[in-house]
């Protein structure tokens, strides 16, 4: 579930010191969970759930919901969540679907550029 270190320090009544690493499931469920939105000076937690998405390769917002609901069981996610994460889900696919296509050989001069779902693009005209 989480990688743990620990160390013995001299001088602390021989008590360990304890580090804890939440695996990425367990990372996503509370991230899911708190939905912060962003505010001044706070960035939120749309994009590390937007990142962990994307790291975990989820795309469904069923499939989120297993993950949290196997650290908090029973929990139904409010509707602002469900909606957050299928803007999520909806923008990576998006992205996935809408790269631009390198040309195998680089753009030529005054060339289409050839990109995702028929969508064309005149390179730009280089300098002599």
């Amino acid at each position: 579930m989480e990688t743990r270190l620990r160390w013995n320090l001299p001088g602390l009544d021989s008590r360990a010191l304890e580090f804890s690493r939440p695996t990425p499931r367990y990372l996503l469920a509370m991230k899911v969970m708190a939905s912060r939105r962003p505010l001044p000076g706070y960035p939120g937690d749309q994009s590390d759930i937007a990142l962990l998405l994307k790291k975990m390769g989820i795309g469904a917002v069923a499939a989120v919901e297993r993950i949290v609901n196997q650290y908090f069981p029973d929990t139904v996610l409010p509707a602002a969540t469900s909606r957050v994460l299928e803007n999520l889900l909806a923008r990576k696919k998006h992205e996935r679907t809408h790269r631009q296509l390198p040309p195998a050989d680089g753009p030529i001069r005054g060339q289409p550029i050839r990109v995702a779902r028929g969508f064309r693009l005149q390179s730009p005209r280089l300098a002599a």
